[in-house]
């Protein structure tokens, strides 16, 4: 069974009210280059789901169906990539 790492977000600025990163889920063998990242939103609670981020494209695959949100997603990627490869686990930025 796989466990899972969870690594905190909570210091990233999203620029914006619309969204704040609370923290990240990795799971610790798997080998694709992927995170969840787990986030509030300024018009309900914690999402419900995460969003999935592809740690090689610095890009989240999954949307807030917000304008604002998105964007701010969006540009927060590559912040979250860089704090992630700073924690003992197995990310690394290209």
């Amino acid at each position: 069974m796989s466990s899972f790492r969870v690594i905190d977000l909570a210091s990233i600025n999203s620029g914006t009210s619309a969204v704040q990163f609370l923290y990240a889920e990795a799971i610790e063998d798997f080998d694709a280059p992927l995170v969840v990242v787990r986030c509030k939103v300024s018009w309900g609670s914690l999402q419900e789901r995460g969003l999935r981020l592809d740690l090689d494209k610095m890009a989240f695959i999954d949307r807030l169906d917000n304008e604002e949100a998105d964007k701010a997603i969006a540009n927060a990627a590559p912040e979250i990539v860089k704090q992630l490869s700073t924690v003992s686990y197995k990310i690394s930025v290209v």
